[in-house]
């Protein structure tokens, strides 16, 4: 490509290494699971040249992110100092048969916590899993989530709170027919 990418190649490069400092990954870590070269990355991470789009698709799909996150729309506001995000520019990851959709509440450059707004719907479930955070607690806004940690179950009603500890067997769902709203903070940041 000839370095015309939406929002120019300095800015992409530095959003695919702030991406991939969050996720915790090495330079080669992440050109491994891409199949492009460690110097390939390193220089797009730089900003001194721009990957093809098959490149920039599966450096993304190896940071576990949407492309469309590393393009600004022109007539979007800068930021606050990165300190704000606005309504309805939230990065969103919608986990689709899970019946889940995440949005990343804080932005990129916070490495040391994430908030997200959880929505799941009706027969909606994350499945189990290993938390990555060192510490994960959240407060259910709307609905009734169903919590497991470890071998232990329990019900979250609207207006209640939970803490996890890290690296944790974890599955929640939305227990009922409306959907479920929990605003989920962790540190570190895991998306």
């Amino acid at each position: 490509m000839d370095g015309s990418l939406p929002g120019g190649s300095e800015e992409i490069g530095e959003k695919i290494r702030l991406r991939r400092k969050v996720r915790g990954l090495s330079l080669r870590e992440v050109a491994q699971a891409a199949q492009i070269s460690i110097g390939q990355l390193s220089q797009v991470e730089r900003g001194l040249s721009a990957p093809s789009l098959r490149a920039l698709g599966q450096i993304c799909k190896a940071l576990n992110m949407p492309i469309g996150w590393l393009f600004r729309d022109e007539g979007e506001p800068e930021p606050d100092n990165g300190a704000v995000v606005r309504n309805g520019q939230w990065r969103v990851l919608d986990f689709g048969p899970k019946r889940m959709i995440k949005h990343l509440l804080t932005n990129d450059t916070c490495r040391d916590l994430q908030m997200m707004r959880v929505i799941v719907y009706p027969q909606g479930d994350s499945d189990l899993y290993v938390t990555k955070g060192n510490m994960e607690c959240g407060t259910v806004q709307e609905g009734v989530l169903g919590l497991q940690i470890e071998d232990s179950s329990t019900i979250v009603r609207t207006g209640e709170t939970f803490t996890i500890q890290g690296h944790r067997n974890v599955r929640f769902w939305c227990v009922g027919d409306a959907r479920v709203v929990v605003i989920w903070v962790s540190t570190p940041a895991i998306y």
